[in-house]
């Protein structure tokens, strides 16, 4: 699908049927905001043009944009906080485990057990 066509998912099954639950499979009343069953948020708001979509909808109904980040952005967020950038001490960090971890596969390569007398 293109970013710039919109996504064609209807929201006449929304109107009829209510709002399934992304976490549980719950349909709740279309009016609700939260899953009846296990209290999930059922609308996710696009980032891009403010639509509000059902959780469980992949891209936004009215710009086609991606509603959910993948799963390693949420990694990547989880290890870096809020920055993106990497600082200069986790470069050196990094630098340091792997010279560390070359020592000792070296160290395992070259071994030799001493030799029974």
């Amino acid at each position: 699908m293109n970013r710039s066509e919109p996504a064609t998912t209807s929201n006449a099954r929304v109107e009829a049927d209510g709002s399934p639950c992304a976490k549980c499979g719950h349909v709740n009343s279309r009016n609700a905001n939260v899953c009846e069953k296990c209290q999930a948020h059922l609308w996710v708001v696009c980032h891009h043009c403010g639509k509000r979509n059902r959780r469980s909808d992949n891209s936004c109904v009215e710009c086609g944009h991606r509603l959910h980040r993948s799963m390693w952005r949420r990694v990547a967020k989880r290890l870096t906080g809020d920055r993106r950038n990497i600082s200069v001490w986790q470069i050196v960090l990094l630098i340091v485990v792997v010279w560390c971890a070359f020592k000792v596969v070296i160290y395992f390569a070259e071994y030799s057990p001493p030799s029974p007398e």
